[in-house]
């Protein structure tokens, strides 16, 4: 969550909405510059997280999703998503790899990808044109200078 949070508002994101378990994550959230945050464990994941994540995001719902966890939460993700979205799976700390009905990437014209190492995302109109190499250089540079601290959990 952390890093994902810091990258989003380095890299000029208008609304960063974080997904948490627990209060003290919720706290982690906010110290790492989300704006709103969605403490999961406390909403109905199926509905919730698409009705929360519209009302954070006055009715539009989430252009890029970075999902470190899978499970259930990733199929909520899903059905949280913008029109012409993209969805970043970095991980599976739910222990459970997610299987991902097509049906919403193809009506919602989705993508899923990977994190790659070399440059950024195909731009968005909502994170501005990303030029690879020099725009993550430049997002270093403002991830350096916007406070943010990378939170380290045990």
């Amino acid at each position: 969550m952390s890093p994902a949070c810091n990258w989003a508002k380095a890299l000029g994101a208008a609304t960063v909405v974080a997904g948490v378990l627990g209060a003290d994550n919720v706290e982690v959230a906010r110290r790492c510059g989300a704006d709103a945050i969605i403490d999961l464990g406390a909403i109905d994941l199926r509905d919730g997280l698409r009705d929360a994540v519209r009302a954070a995001t006055g009715g539009h719902g989430a252009d890029v999703v970075i999902d470190p966890v899978g499970g259930a939460a990733n199929a909520a993700a899903l059905r949280a998503m913008a029109w012409r979205g993209r969805m970043v799976i970095i991980g599976f700390a739910a222990g459970e790899i997610p299987t991902i009905k097509t049906n919403y990437l193809l009506v919602k014209n989705i993508e899923v990808s990977r994190p790659a190492m070399v440059g950024l995302p195909r731009p968005h109109a909502r994170l501005g044109a990303a030029r690879p190499g020099r725009d993550f250089r430049a997002a270093c540079r403002r991830q350096g200078r916007s406070g943010h601290q990378p939170q380290v959990s045990p």
